[in-house]
Parts: structure tokens; C-alpha cells; sequence
């Protein structure tokens, strides 16, 4: 196992809890694409809440996107208060504006931290806000709890102790299949789901769960759809219609 530094190990995963408000960093609708900013949200479980740190030669840490692959960037390290913090495509060390996907990590006791910007500055969630959907951008540190967070260690985390946890329908929250160019089943909040595929993204309500399926329903599309991990495989069922399979799981957590 890695050592810790400052409450961290190096390539574990975490939840980044803002320690005002008791919601989570998290990457809004779970997009993948450069520029998605970073928002507060209710805990849901789901990967675009779960933040991978590594750790750089200067002490510094690159936190990754569990979801996308992709760093927690200070855009163009703009200077100013108020810069949202986003993700974007983790940059090679020779590329100048990578020094700005550095963040580094203070203890401020009770178990918090604050996480410094390259300019010195700290993410802050925007407002002292605790609704979900409150922005986190940069700011001169204060002092303030919403300056303050908590690293919790997910599940599957290098630095956790639950590493064999089963993935099942009561706890699963990121569903991939390959078929048609690939896609995924990611729960963004609580009984709130969002498929993500080549042709977009359609929004789910999560209708209930048991030992091995999430049911979900667009009603919008009027259709209705189970994730089932018992047999591997997403099938829907329109109003009306008989049920089908759609394509088969491939992985899940």
C-alpha cells in the first residue's frame, strides 16, 4: 500500500466532502468533456463523485475524475477570485499550463483539508451555498468551512478497507455496455440517472431496486428500463410494448 501524506495515499480514490454543507464535489451530469465544471451535489455514489489523487514529484497532487479520466484543471491558471474549477484532459509535465492541475493538500484539523491551488489560492464552493448545483471555483483562503473539506475514502479505494465489495443492485451506481459504440448508465444523484452514448444523454428516474436489478423510467420516452447484473443486461420495455434486451453489461461499480 501506498504511504499517506497529509491524510492522503497516493492512488487512492475519494469522495471530497465540503465540510458547510456535507455534499460532494461532483462533476455536473457526469460529463465527460473538457471544461465540465465542478458543483457541490447530494451524495449519490456514482464515479463523477469520486476523485482519484496522484502524486507529484513537488508534493502536489493531480485529483482525476473517477468517471472521465480527466484532471481538476484551474482553467488558463487565471489568477482572479472566482475561477470555476473544471476538468480537462490531464496535460504531459512538459506542457506549461499542466503546472495548473497541481493542487496540493493542507490538514486544518478535525480530519479537514483545504486544497490549494498552483496560485496559492483554495477551492471554495461558491456562495458559502449548501444547495446542490453550487459551483466550486477558486478563492483566497479565509478560513471558511466551505474552504474545508473531508477526503472519505470510497470503497474501492487503495487506501479503504472494503476492496472486495460486491456489485450489486442495492449498491451499484455506474453501469457500461459495449455495443454501438459504447455507453453508460451513471446515477448523478439520488434516483437520478443519466445514459450517456454516442447518439447523447437521456435522463432516468430511479423506480426502485432489488438483489440484482436498477429500474429505471423515462417518461418523457415512455419507456422503462432494467439494469440487470444478475444476467448482464440492459433491456427496456416501452408502454405497450414487450420487454427486450438493449445489450450486455460489460462492467460495473
Amino acid at each position: 500500500m501506498a504511504c499517506a501524506q497529509n491524510g492522503v495515499t497516493d492512488g487512492a480514490t475519494y469522495f471530497i466532502v465540503a465540510r458547510h454543507s456535507g455534499k460532494v464535489l461532483d462533476v455536473t451530469a457526469a460529463s465527460t468533456a473538457n471544461g465540465a465544471v465542478i458543483q457541490q451535489w447530494t451524495k449519490g455514489g456514482g464515479p463523477n463523485q469520486q476523485f482519484t489523487f496522484k502524486r507529484q514529484a513537488d508534493g502536489s497532487y493531480r485529483i482525476l475524475a473517477k468517471h472521465s479520466g480527466k484532471c481538476m484543471y484551474l482553467p488558463d491558471g487565471r489568477s482572479a477570485d472566482g475561477v470555476e474549477i473544471q476538468q480537462y484532459d490531464c496535460m504531459d509535465e512538459t506542457y506549461g499550463y499542466s503546472a495548473y492541475q497541481k493542487f496540493w493538500v493542507d490538514p486544518v484539523g478535525d480530519g479537514y483539508v483545504k486544497i490549494r491551488t498552483a496560485l496559492g489560492k483554495v477551492i471554495d464552493i461558491a456562495g458559502v451555498a449548501t444547495n446542490d448545483g453550487a459551483k466550486l471555483h477558486q478563492w483566497e483562503y479565509v478560513g471558511g468551512q466551505n474552504q474545508q473539506f473531508k477526503l472519505e475514502p470510497t470503497s474501492d479505494s487503495k487506501g479503504g478497507t472494503n476492496t472486495l465489495t460486491v456489485i450489486k443492485g442495492h449498491n451499484v451506481g455506474n453501469v457500461g455496455y459495449a455495443e454501438q459504440g459504447g455507453g453508460r448508465f451513471v446515477r448523478i444523484a439520488p434516483r437520478s440517472w443519466v445514459e450517456r452514448n454516442p447518439t447523447g444523454a437521456y435522463n432516468f428516474t430511479e423506480t426502485g431496486r432489488d438483489e440484482w436489478s436498477v429500474y429505471l423510467r423515462d417518461e418523457a420516452r415512455k419507456i422503462s428500463i432494467q439494469l440487470d447484473l444478475y444476467r448482464k443486461k440492459v433491456s427496456m420495455t416501452p408502454d405497450g410494448g414487450g420487454k427486450m434486451d438493449l445489450y450486455n453489461i460489460r462492467e460495473t461499480n
